[in-house]
């Protein structure tokens, strides 16, 4: 018997799962799913990509996250509270699987082997920013190193991943994106100010 949650779950697919069962609901890795119902070890839901498209996927496929829940009842939606820097690169590296494939099916070694080498850096930066582990020095000087790479994609013509302008706006995804390199920049030029004027 399903079970309503008093209050939303938010979870992110660590499994590709197919959604083979009757109302499954299909998933990629790093999907984000929003959970308003559970049945022991299933859960009910939607993707974030499409919020019209109910279905039931199991609980060994997703892994809660820390979510903000806005709004009461059958409106309520819940939002991540992970950093953005994190969500983008999930984008990203998603985006750029298509790529990659795409690379080697046309046997561009060069091109896919620093695409690859990219992915597996950004792959491990991300690991490490959601672990939380690491001291703010140590977390600022990641961020700044996975900021590069995400520039490198987008400035390199390897990788042609955004369009910056889109009916000349930015998308909600891109304007995070910027809004995350230029925190991150000036925080970058305060700390090399500050230690210039101790020097």
């Amino acid at each position: 018997m399903w079970i309503s949650l008093k209050s939303p779950k938010l979870a992110v697919a660590v499994y590709n799962w197919k959604g083979d069962v009757r109302s499954g609901l299909p998933l990629e890795i790093g999907e984000t799913v929003q959970i308003l119902e559970e049945n022991g070890a299933w859960y009910r839901g939607f993707s974030s990509k499409n919020r019209s498209a109910w279905g039931i996927f199991p609980l060994c496929v997703v892994s809660i996250r820390p979510c903000i829940v806005k709004g009461t009842g059958a409106t309520a939606i819940a939002e991540l509270k992970d950093d953005p820097l994190v969500r983008e690169i999930a984008c990203v590296l998603r985006e750029w699987a298509r790529l990659w494939k795409k690379l080697y099916v046309e046997r561009e070694t060069y091109r896919f082997s620093a695409v690859a080498k990219v992915m597996r850096e950004l792959l491990s930066g991300r690991r490490a920013l959601l672990a939380g582990t690491l001291t703010q020095d140590q977390t600022r000087a990641l961020k700044l190193k996975l900021v590069a790479k995400l520039d490198w994609g987008n400035r390199s013509k390897t990788v042609q991943l955004y369009k910056l302008y889109v009916n000349n706006e930015l998308s909600d995804l891109q304007q995070q994106y910027f809004e995350v390199c230029n925190l991150i920049f000036i925080k970058y030029l305060g700390a090399k100010r500050i230690a210039i004027s101790i020097l």
